[in-house]
């Protein structure tokens, strides 16, 4: 837990990188990203129920939708597990490739995929809050449901989404790369930096 202080997780890197606690490691990356998937659900099964009843009021046909929902649900869910893992594990790849071009230390690629995982341990608080989100959901008024989100909406959902936790965990990696490959500070600091710009940039664009 002292991973959680930004002014002691470096020690507490270099005492992990001699050991190898990997359902540890599994459990923490799993542990947050879950808890977010089932926030997003409850969000979503209240909407999906408010879509159902107003197909109902309009005398539409829901016998196919109600078909098709466990169908989605199982697919979200097995999508959802895939993604928090492929995630952490290509995340980690290209923090290796990139410090290895700013000739950080020779090391495994496995080492900065064990370690990028305890970085996650910020995100199970705001997988808590997720949770509680989806709990307590309202269902804004059919007029504020049916219009159309504007751009600047949408940007603001995608920052307020990773709120105060992102800047903590971004930290948290920018040390346990620099503790990894032996990085200075700026290095190890750019070596997260550039992959996470251009992911913000795509997710922009795809808004967009």
């Amino acid at each position: 837990m002292q991973i959680l202080n930004p002014f002691r997780a470096g020690e507490e890197f270099q005492k992990l990188k001699s050991e190898k606690k990997w359902m540890l490691a599994l459990v923490i990356v799993f542990i947050p990203g879950l808890l977010s998937l089932a926030g997003a659900c409850l969000i979503q099964q209240k909407v999906m129920d408010f879509t159902i009843q107003q197909m109902t009021e309009m005398d539409l046909s829901v016998t196919r939708l109600d078909t098709v929902l466990p169908l989605l649900w199982v697919s979200k869910i097995v999508y959802g597990i895939i993604f928090i893992l492929a995630a952490w594990i290509l995340k980690s790849i290209i923090f290796h490739w990139f410090s290895r071009i700013l000739n950080g230390e020779k090391v495994e690629r496995t080492s900065i995929i064990y370690l990028i995982a305890f970085t996650y341990l910020p995100f199970i608080f705001k997988g808590l809050l997720d949770v509680y989100r989806g709990l307590t959901y309202q269902i804004p008024s059919y007029e504020e449901f049916i219009s159309p989100v504007e751009f600047t909406e949408s940007l603001l959902n995608v920052l307020r989404e990773y709120s105060i936790f992102f800047p903590w965990v971004f930290i948290l990696m920018v040390i346990a790369v620099r503790e990894q490959y032996s990085l200075d500070n700026t290095k190890a600091f750019f070596v997260v930096l550039i992959p996470y710009t251009v992911y913000f940039l795509v997710q922009i664009i795809l808004i967009s």
